[in-house]
């Protein structure tokens, strides 16, 4: 059964524009990345995953994520997918 993060990332990869800060960080969550505590302060914070720690991306903490933001999302996910083979 696909989960909501699952749900989220299929309509980022079909279109990388309008979608919610709080949807990137969804699938980020789900897929084993934790906030960096100290880090990116302010208007933006900085994710990396548990055990993959090249896997790192810079989010806004709210409003709409830019096109940037989802692409990496989408590279970062697809990384981990491929170091994983598929298990991610």
């Amino acid at each position: 059964m696909a989960t909501n993060a699952d749900k989220i990332l299929r309509k980022m990869r079909r279109k990388k524009s309008n979608h919610p800060a709080r949807d990137v960080w969804t699938v980020y969550k789900e897929y084993g990345f934790i906030e960096e505590r100290g880090r990116g302060k302010g208007s933006h914070r900085l994710v990396r995953h548990t055990e993959y720690k090249h896997l790192f991306a810079t989010l806004p903490n709210d409003g709409t994520a830019a096109i940037y933001v989802v692409k990496q999302l989408l590279k970062n996910i697809n990384e981990l997918e491929r170091l994983t083979g598929g298990q991610a």
